[in-house]
């Protein structure tokens, strides 16, 4: 089955850090999300940074409209370098971030501001 593509078209990447607490913590968490993205989306599992970079490219050459990052800080910063080196001077893909480390300081500022304003109407706290 072919990859989903995105709503804005081209392919959907995940690119997973399988050194990410998560996974470390439980290994089958990969398999499950081979899994569930089966068919909609291209998985690449990541240990190295060279492993890294490869996907950055394959994501690359695939013409991917999204990438999505699981992992922790670490990974989504590695993944974001990765890939503006893969992509050089073309327009970038959307960036998604999916948990699957630590993740303190890349929602930091997010987290403040949801901190310190009132939700929108719409938006119910728990």
């Amino acid at each position: 089955m072919a990859p989903a593509r995105s709503p804005i078209g081209g392919e959907v990447f995940v690119i997973v850090n399988a050194n990410a607490r998560r996974f470390v913590e439980a290994r089958s968490l990969l398999f499950d999300v081979d899994r569930l993205l089966e068919g909609r989306a291209v998985v690449r599992v990541t240990r190295t940074r060279a492993e890294l970079v490869q996907a950055a490219r394959d994501a690359h050459a695939a013409r991917a409209q999204v990438v999505v990052t699981c992992g922790g800080d670490g990974s989504y910063g590695a993944t974001a370098t990765a890939v503006v080196d893969a992509w050089g001077d073309e327009p970038l893909p959307v960036f998604a971030f999916a948990p699957g480390g630590r993740c303190r300081a890349t929602p930091s500022p997010a987290s403040r501001a949801w901190c310190t304003r009132p939700p929108p109407p719409h938006v119910k706290r728990t």
